[in-house]
């Protein structure tokens, strides 16, 4: 798969992913709180490791994990403060 084809989808899936933040309510129809998506104490350093065994038997799965490792890296490091 061409790494345009992954880049191009992996931004669609990231704004999809804004959209569903954007759109969920914090409660339910019943009046019950929702948890809702990215709490802010999100723990994105485990994601670097979890399911790493399964994603890389698959060619294409190995490099769409690069790619997502590779934002989840960025977005630990402006958490941190660091450059």
């Amino acid at each position: 798969m061409a790494t345009e084809d992954l880049s191009s989808g992996l931004t669609f899936l990231g704004e999809a992913e804004q959209l569903k933040d954007t759109l969920r309510s914090a409660h339910t129809s019943s009046g019950r709180t929702e948890i809702t998506a990215n709490p802010p104490d999100f723990d994105y350093a485990f994601n670097l490791e979890h399911g790493r065994k399964q994603t890389d038997k698959v060619a294409v799965a190995k490099q769409l994990r690069e790619s997502i490792d590779e934002d989840t890296r960025s977005r630990l490091k402006s958490r941190s403060g660091s450059n």
